[in-house]
């Protein structure tokens, strides 16, 4: 799991999505209810207002930060997986060699 620190960083670090707009616009809209306590809420109040937004479009920015976060974070640790696959058990010379002459060939 991704420390807080790291995902603000990236969320911070980050535009808010140009699709949101059209997302607000093209998508019905569904409402939910959530608790919050109060620091949690002041929070949010100061954020929203320094973006200049309504409390649905600050969560449904937050969210769509969290949702590509999330999936970056897969991806970056996919491709760690397969580093370290070839790590521990790297190419052999005659696979090598196959690749080659195929690309020879091609």
């Amino acid at each position: 799991m991704v420390g807080q620190a790291e995902f603000s960083k990236y969320c911070l670090t980050n535009q808010k999505p140009s699709f949101i707009l059209w997302y607000e616009m093209e998508m019905k809209m569904s409402k939910i209810a959530i608790s919050l306590n109060a620091t949690i809420l002041e929070e949010i109040e100061q954020q929203r207002k320094a973006y200049g937004e309504s409390r649905s479009a600050f969560f449904r920015r937050v969210l769509q930060c969290f949702f590509e976060f999330s999936k970056k974070q897969k991806e970056s640790s996919e491709v760690t997986a397969y580093v370290e696959g070839y790590k521990k058990r790297p190419e052999t010379p005659e696979e090598i060699e196959v690749v080659h002459r195929l690309g020879r060939s091609a």
